[in-house]
C-alpha cells in the first residue's frame, strides 16, 4: 500500500497579500517628507515586494517553478524578516525535488516565525524526502507541540514512523489519527499493514 504524505500548502495568496500591503502601508507612514508637506518619498518598497509575489505567484501556477523562485527570491531582498516569502519559495524548491534549498527556505521561516505547525510539517516532509527519518520525526514533533490535534501531521510522522521500521510508534499515531479523525480514509488500513510488518 502507497501511503501519501501531505504538505500544509504555504502559498496562502491572500494572506501573503495582506501582510505585504500592511507592510507597506506601515513603511509609506513612516517615510513621509517632514521637511515638505508630508507627500511620501519612499513608500513603493514593499509595493514592489507585493508586486513580485503576485508575479512569483502567477508564474508558479503556470509551473514554471525558477521564475516563481526568481520573482520571491527578489521579493527576499526587498522583505528579508518576512517569513511568508521563505516558505513560498520553499514550497516551489520542494515541488522542484530541491529538498535541500526548501529545507533552507523553511529553516529560515521557523527563526523567523517559530510557531508555525505549517513550516515545521513542510520542512519535515522535505527532510522525510531525504530519507533522513530521524529529522523528520523532530520536525513533525515540533509541529504536533504547536497544534496537538491535527490529524494530518500524525499521520505523516507515523508514516516517517513506518519507513522507520518503528512499527509500535507509527501504529500508536495512526491511532490518535482516528480518535481525532475517525473517518481518516487510510489510518485503519494503515493500522493493520504495521501490525502485520511487525509480525501481529
Amino acid at each position: 500500500m502507497k501511503r501519501s504524505m501531505k504538505m500544509k500548502k504555504t502559498i496562502v495568496i491572500a494572506l501573503v497579500l495582506i501582510l505585504l500591503a500592511t507592510c507597506a502601508k506601515k513603511e509609506t507612514a513612516n517615510n513621509v517628507n517632514s521637511e515638505t508637506d508630508g507627500t511620501v518619498n519612499a513608500g513603493t518598497f514593499a509595493q514592489s515586494a507585493e508586486e513580485l509575489v503576485k508575479s512569483g505567484i502567477a508564474h508558479y501556477e503556470k509551473q514554471d517553478y525558477d521564475k516563481a523562485i526568481a520573482d520571491y527570491t527578489e521579493a527576499i531582498k526587498l522583505k528579508p524578516d518576512f517569513a511568508g516569502l521563505y516558505e513560498n519559495r520553499g514550497y516551489t524548491y520542494f515541488i522542484k525535488k530541491d529538498y535541500d534549498n526548501a529545507i533552507a527556505d523553511y529553516t529560515e521561516a521557523i527563526r523567523l516565525k517559530p510557531r508555525s505547525d505549517e513550516t515545521y510539517n513542510n520542512r519535515g516532509y522535505a527532510y522525510y524526502e531525504k530519507k533522513d527519518y530521524d529529522k523528520a520525526i523532530a520536525d513533525y514533533t515540533a509541529a504536533l507541540s504547536i497544534e496537538p490535534d491535527d490529524d494530518q501531521i500524525l499521520h505523516n510522522r507515523g508514516i516517517a514512523y513506518y519507513d522507520k521500521h518503528d512499527y509500535n510508534r507509527a501504529i500508536a499515531d495512526w491511532e490518535n489519527v482516528l480518535r481525532i479523525n475517525p473517518k481518516h480514509p487510510t489510518a485503519r488500513l494503515d493500522i493493520e499493514e504495521a501490525q502485520q510488518a511487525r509480525g501481529n
